[in-house]
C-alpha cells in the first residue's frame, strides 16, 4: 500500500523559451529549480523523506527497506542513499538498495518494495530518489532548458493507504544503449566550453542524449502502457496517468496516443525533474485523482521504459 509521498526542491528560476528550430520539441516549462552554489540535492532528499515518514505516521525506525537513488552520486560508488540513511537515522538492519536505473530508479524501488511487501520481508519500506542533474548538462543542449532540480520520496506498507500497486511493464531495448549517457566530455555551450570541474578540480560528468531519440520515446511509452493495462485487464478510460516530463510535445502526444481519463503533470512549474519527476508529480497530484487506476510511466538510459499499476483501495 502506498501511504504517503512527499516533495522537496531548491528554488526556482524562469526557463528561457526558444522562439523556433529544433529546441521547440522541448518546449512547455515555465520553471526550474536550480541548486545554488552551496547547496546540495541531499538536503532535499532528507527533507522529502522526513516528511513522507510524518504523513505516514511513522518513525525512522519502523522502515526496514530503504529503495532509491541520488543522481548525479558524489562517489561512482557507494551512492549517497547511504548518507539518507544516516541521516534519517533508520536502523542499522535497515536493508539500503540503490537503484542505479535514471530515469525509472523511483519506479523500481515502488515495484521491488511492494514484492518484498508481498512475500512478507518487510513491513514498511521508503523509496527515495533525487536529481542535481542541472550541474550534470551542456546549456548548448536543446534539453537542457528544462533541466531541474528536485527529490521525491515515497512510504509503502502492508496495510492503511489508499492505493496498492498491482504490477509492472517494461521494455527494453539494450541497441540504444550509447544513445543516453553520463560520463567526462567537453561541453560546448556559447558561453562556456571545457571539461566541468568541481570545487577540488576533480572532472565532473555531462549527459548527452542523441537528439534522434525523441520519435523514440514518442512511441515507447504508448507501448508498454498498452502492455500494462492489457496484462491487467484495465482499460485506459480507468487511469490516471503520470510520465516522463521533458517536453511538452511528449506530453500532448502520449495523452492523444494512450486515451488517460487523465494525464497530469507538473512540467509548467517544475521543469525536467529526471528521476525525482515521478515521485514529486505523484505527491503533488495524488489528492486530485478520481479514477481506479494509476499509472506511473518512465523512459530510461540503456534504453527501456518501466510502468507500475496502482489501484485505488
Amino acid at each position: 500500500m502506498l501511504l504517503a509521498a512527499a516533495a522537496e526542491y531548491p528554488g526556482a528560476e524562469q526557463v528561457p523559451q526558444p522562439a523556433a528550430g529544433p529546441s521547440a520539441q522541448f518546449t512547455g516549462a515555465r520553471h526550474r529549480h536550480v541548486l545554488g552554489a552551496q547547496e546540495d540535492i541531499e538536503d532535499c532528499a532528507v527533507d522529502a523523506a522526513r516528511r513522507a515518514l510524518s504523513a505516514a505516521n511513522l518513525q525512522p525506525a519502523d522502515i526496514d527497506r530503504l529503495y532509491g537513488y541520488l543522481s548525479v552520486p558524489r562517489y561512482v560508488t557507494p551512492n549517497d542513499l547511504y548518507r539518507i540513511h544516516h541521516r534519517l537515522e533508520l536502523g542499522p538492519e535497515t536493508l539500503v538498495v540503490p537503484i542505479a536505473s535514471p530515469y525509472s530508479d523511483f519506479l523500481v524501488g515502488m515495484l521491488l518494495a511492494g514484492e518484498a511487501l508481498r512475500a512478507g520481508s518487510c513491513c514498511h519500506a521508503l523509496v527515495v530518489t533525487a536529481s542535481n542533474w542541472t550541474r550534470h548538462v551542456d546549456a548548448g543542449e536543446d534539453y537542457a532548458g528544462a533541466a531541474s532540480d528536485a527529490a521525491g520520496a515515497a512510504v509503502l506498507g502492508l496495510s492503511g493507504g489508499q492505493w496498492h500497486i498491482v504490477g509492472g511493464a517494461s521494455r527494453t531495448h539494450g541497441t540504444g544503449f550509447h544513445r543516453m549517457t553520463m560520463k567526462i566530455r567537453a561541453r560546448a555551450a556559447a558561453d562556456w566550453s571545457g571539461i566541468p570541474v568541481d570545487a577540488s578540480g576533480i572532472p565532473q560528468p555531462t549527459y548527452h542524449m542523441d537528439p534522434a531519440l525523441f520519435s523514440f520515446l514518442q512511441e515507447v511509452i504508448p507501448r508498454v502502457v498498452r502492455d500494462l493495462l492489457h496484462r491487467h485487464q484495465v482499460t485506459s478510460e480507468e487511469i490516471t496517468l503520470i510520465t516522463h516530463q521533458g517536453s511538452r510535445r511528449l506530453l500532448d502526444h502520449w495523452t492523444r496516443e494512450i486515451q488517460p481519463a487523465a494525464h497530469v503533470d507538473t512540467f509548467e512549474q517544475h521543469g525536467n525533474m529526471v528521476s525525482a519527476t515521478y515521485a514529486v508529480t505523484l505527491a503533488e497530484r495524488l489528492h486530485t485523482i478520481t479514477t481506479p487506476y494509476l499509472v506511473i510511466a518512465a523512459v530510461g538510459t540503456g534504453l527501456h521504459a518501466t510502468t507500475v499499476l496502482l489501484a485505488q483501495a
